[in-house]
């Protein structure tokens, strides 16, 4: 149904929280389920934060939850990010990658955005420091329609990696948000699952932790076998909170080299 005008009316959110919500032109309440509202745009100040991600090769030791290797370091202070492909086509005329949307948060912890043009193999350094990355994107490419080659962004002084774009997916692939501050960001699902194709059944257990003020939390552990229960659901029956300045982020230990892990979360994020 299309509405010709429309009205705010104050309304609530599932923490029962004073919103703004959108009215037909008598005043009625769209009354169609809440998360769909706040995708349409219907319900100001609030956004939906999906975050996947996998580690198709975790061995015995814990690794972060992305597709790149080892664990992830934050960084202490904000740094330029340098970006490069593999491929020599991500670049601004290429058949790949041409330009990448960087989003995630600056010296202050506050949300930020950048455009980078790609120029291949050759590292190109952000304008802008970054305290973290969140989920970033190929915003152009050339014929192939994605990137070619894993793009990585490293941090410039430490040369930490602090995400990646793996081959052909266009987007970043990492269990690490940063919430910006003035912002709040409620947790209400977390899924994980393990695989392995050959060599037996494996262990895995799974941490979800928030880093905050200098201080790691462990919000969320999963304990996972393969062959007996490979699948983890956390369905909150409310919303659990994570303040703005906070980074949410995910680790995996197995029993057994060569192991698939895959995570995912959702939640609303509500600007003050």
């Amino acid at each position: 149904m299309t509405y010709i005008k429309k009205k705010q009316i104050q309304g609530s959110d599932p923490n029962g929280d004073a919103i703004d919500l959108k009215a037909n032109e008598v005043g009625d309440q769209i009354t169609s389920e809440i998360n769909l509202e706040i995708e349409k745009g219907n319900v100001v100040n609030h956004s939906h934060v999906v975050v996947a991600a996998s580690n198709v090769d975790i061995d015995t030791g814990p690794e972060t939850i992305w597709k790149h290797t080892g664990l992830w370091v934050p960084m202490a202070t904000a740094r330029t990010m340098s970006i490069v492909s593999d491929e020599g086509s991500d670049t601004s005329a290429g058949t790949g990658a041409r330009t990448l949307l960087v989003t995630g948060v600056d010296a202050t912890g506050a949300a930020q955005t950048e455009i980078v043009t790609m120029n291949g193999t050759t590292p190109v350094v952000t304008a802008g420091t970054w305290l973290g990355i969140n989920p970033s994107i190929v915003l152009t490419a050339g014929s192939s329609t994605y990137n070619e080659g894993t793009i990585t962004f490293t941090s410039s002084t430490d040369a930490e990696v602090q995400t990646v774009i793996a081959p052909t997916d266009a987007l970043t692939s990492s269990m690490i948000y940063h919430v910006p501050i003035n912002t709040n960001f409620y947790l209400k699902f977390i899924r994980s699952s393990v695989y392995k194709s050959s060599g037996g059944s494996v262990d895995v257990v799974v941490d979800g932790y928030v880093l905050s003020g200098g201080v790691r939390y462990n919000i969320y552990e999963a304990d996972l076998t393969e062959a007996v229960f490979p699948l983890d659901q956390l369905d909150l029956n409310s919303y659990s909170l994570v303040t703005g300045g906070s980074c949410f982020y995910f680790e995996a230990t197995a029993s057994a080299n060569n192991t698939s892990v895959r995570v995912a979360f959702e939640g609303v994020l509500v600007a003050d």
